[in-house]
């Protein structure tokens, strides 16, 4: 427990501290280097994609991932992979074939996906800091470290929504074509471009807009919608298609990060519906193109979710919905506590109520499980004998695995 929270510690403090220097520095939209390139921003980058390519065993695709790349080294193409698509298998079979360590494979897979976080919020410095800090209090980063070639595909779905709001329908689809030789969910996209060209004002009040919410997440503790899809041949075909034929293993439906349906369950809805209920000032004071496409897309993905709250299997499509809650969720906590000079003391309450209560939920799932969590972290020089043992035999004893010697 130590160990992670002197991680996670460093990886928040570095990213929220220089996101906000940058942030008071750089308040227009010219800047004097290439975003990226910036010193702050560079550090940003460097401590996320550092800790996530040394980490081991951390979230629970990681021997499976692991697994295909130290296998990789063994074959002559890159069609040993059969549940991976086409241009993740080959570039997983190149990198090991050149002698690649692992670590710099996670590694670039780790830089692919903040540099579009980080990206995609280039014309809105001021939102970065509480961006940053929603990703890693509200656990996105956790599921980038799981799902690692669908969040690519995610968070380059954020990157076009925020980036290239006026994308032509026929790029638009190209993009999911050859995002779809990463992941097969990306057709998801299809259904959202849509969505994402209908930036009207939401008129629907929004106390019944929280209704249907608390609607939603009660159906979802007091009854087993699950097993309603299951039933259902269309889903299964749909499952099948988008590459979640893994989930079709009844003991696979019910995998959620939230198994648990308690306390914490009722804090996130609060929550969720405290921000609904503030949402008039965010779309007044939001300087966000197509803020409203954004949040109707995130919230019809939160009822959804809400419906079926500890199911991996439903969870996975709907990151393309949630995903904008590192839109929906900064800009509130923005707008609550600097955004307005002559904000109220309890409008300011909520926002620190939104901070405070995420982190309850992370320190609760971060620190305080039992080892083997997904969050659990470990470095993977702590791991040497068990890698010997688990992974490497008389086949593969010269494996590009890198320095994994005891320290």
């Amino acid at each position: 427990m130590i160990q992670s929270i002197f991680v996670y510690g460093i990886m928040i403090g570095i990213s929220v501290i220089c996101s906000y220097l940058y942030a008071y520095k750089y308040k227009g939209y010219t800047y004097a280097m290439p975003m990226l390139l910036n010193p702050l921003i560079a550090l940003i980058i460097i401590t996320y994609v550092f800790f996530c390519a040394v980490r081991y065993d951390v979230g629970v695709d990681y021997p499976s991932y692991f697994d295909a790349f130290t296998s990789a080294y063994r074959f002559s193409n890159a069609d040993f992979i059969p549940s991976f698509e086409p241009l993740f298998c080959w570039l997983t079979w190149f990198l090991a074939k050149i002698g690649i360590p692992f670590q710099i494979y996670f590694g670039i897979i780790a830089f692919i996906q903040i540099s579009l976080v980080i990206s995609a919020f280039k014309h809105y410095p001021k939102l970065l800091p509480y961006v940053l800090l929603v990703l890693y209090i509200c656990g996105y980063f956790i599921d980038f470290q799981n799902i690692l070639r669908q969040n690519i595909i995610v968070i380059l779905f954020l990157f076009v929504s925020l980036r290239c709001r006026d994308v032509k329908f026929w790029k638009y689809l190209c993009i999911i074509f050859l995002c779809s030789f990463i992941h097969r969910s990306s057709f998801v996209m299809l259904p959202c471009y849509f969505l994402l060209k209908w930036n009207n004002p939401i008129r629907v009040s929004r106390w019944i807009l929280i209704a249907i919410l608390c609607v939603c997440a009660f159906f979802g503790v007091k009854f087993n919608n699950v097993e309603a899809l299951w039933n259902n041949p269309l889903f299964i075909s749909m499952l099948e298609g988008a590459d979640y034929s893994y989930y079709l293993n009844d003991d696979k439906m019910y995998m959620g990060m939230g198994n648990s349906i308690g306390l914490g369950f009722l804090l996130k809805v609060f929550i969720d519906a405290m921000v609904v209920f503030y949402l008039p000032r965010l779309t007044k004071n939001s300087n966000i193109n197509g803020f409203n496409a954004l949040f109707r897309i995130f919230y019809i993905g939160l009822c959804i979710k809400y419906m079926f709250p500890t199911s991996m299997l439903i969870s996975r499509p709907l990151l393309y919905f949630t995903i904008f809650g590192l839109v929906i969720y900064p800009s509130f906590i923005y707008c609550m506590l600097s955004n307005v000079r002559n904000t109220y003391s309890i409008n300011r309450a909520a926002g620190y109520i939104f901070i405070i209560g995420y982190t309850f939920l992370f320190i609760t799932s971060a620190f305080i499980n039992p080892d083997g969590n997904a969050y659990e972290y470990h470095f993977y020089w702590e791991y040497d004998r068990l890698l010997a043992s688990n992974f490497i035999n008389d086949n593969i004893l010269h494996l590009p695995l890198g320095n994994v010697t005891s320290t």
